[in-house]
């Protein structure tokens, strides 16, 4: 079974301002990142949007064979 390669991609503009995203990760898993580098900047999230992979949950079967669901 191949795992999906997870990413948090940190951005910094001139002015300071970050912005992150993460790439790879399913469902809510992400939330979990934000908070992450929320804490380590010691900053708030000022906006924010889902992506199409947040709508998405990965099962996995016991034959090893992973689906990926959408979530609504």
């Amino acid at each position: 079974m191949s795992m999906r390669k997870r990413v948090l991609k940190v951005s910094v503009a001139p002015d300071g301002t970050v912005t992150a995203e993460t790439i790879g990760f399913s469902g809510s898993s992400c939330l979990s990142q934000i908070n992450l580098l929320e804490d380590i900047l010691e900053a708030s999230t000022v906006q924010s949007a889902f992506t199409e992979e947040y709508f998405n949950t990965q099962v996995t079967t016991q034959e090893g064979v992973t689906l990926v669901a959408r979530q609504d």
